[in-house]
């Protein structure tokens, strides 16, 4: 309720104070789920298909329990080893770093390894933890997975980018929403994280990115990684058309 404009515009005050209430109930529901969560509180109790789990004895444990429930639902899932944006809403470093990302992807006329980010700064570990380990970039390229790769992470990766792929070939013929894709990738089988899902997105209109349409209530928009972070805020009021 807050996002809409109208709102924003003739009663700025009540939009701050739902955000402010919003804001309290994140930290009580932040607070309420790091205490359900404690292995080391003696009044919780773990159960997993109607049985108790008497040996979680710390956060590791429950997290390898809760990791194993969790694939059975998303077994096509995207593995990043980097908690700063397997996350659903990101810091603001790593919504400059998203931003940059992006525009390198879809802006440039050629990619550099890694984009050309100095390595272990912010933007070089988030193009290499979700890029780099996945097999999307691969030196300055973005590249197509084969559907037959042997390993499981990288097949968990070739349906992910197909089914991106797929969407944006559909946008040749009609245009598209982004809301259908962004939900479908944070769905089963996928359950992708918002921190890094336009960014595996920009990525994928790498290769149609001098045909890309994008447009707001059917106005087209200026490309960029910042129009990304308002089509990662509310996908269902922007579409894809590729013209070529």
């Amino acid at each position: 309720l807050s996002q809409e404009r109208g709102i924003k515009d003739e009663d700025p005050r009540t939009v701050s104070e739902l955000e402010e209430y919003k804001n309290e109930i994140d930290l009580y529901l932040n607070n309420y789920l790091l205490e359900w969560s404690d292995p080391g509180n003696s009044e919780n109790i773990f159960i997993r298909d109607g049985v108790i789990l008497d040996d979680i004895a710390s956060v590791g444990s429950l997290s390898k329990i809760m990791s194993e429930e969790l694939f059975k639902y998303f077994n096509k899932t995207m593995i990043v080893n980097n908690e700063l944006i397997n996350k659903r809403k990101l810091s603001g470093p790593m919504i400059k770093a998203r931003k940059e990302i992006i525009d390198e992807l879809l802006l440039s006329d050629r990619l550099k390894p890694y984009l050309g980010y100095k390595e272990l700064s912010t933007n070089y570990t988030f193009v290499r933890s979700s890029l780099g380990l996945n097999g999307i970039l691969v030196e300055n390229e973005i590249c197509i997975l084969d559907k037959n790769i042997d390993t499981k992470r990288l097949a968990n990766v070739y349906h992910i980018m197909n089914e991106i792929d797929n969407f944006i070939k559909r946008s040749k013929n009609e245009e598209v929403d982004f809301y259908e894709i962004i939900d479908t990738l944070k769905s089963e089988p996928y359950g992708l994280r918002d921190g890094y899902i336009t960014v595996l997105i920009a990525a994928a209109l790498r290769n149609y990115k001098d045909y890309i349409f994008i447009k707001l209530k059917g106005k087209d928009q200026e490309i960029s990684g910042e129009l990304f972070e308002y089509i990662n805020k509310n996908p269902k009021y922007y579409s894809l058309i590729i013209d070529n």
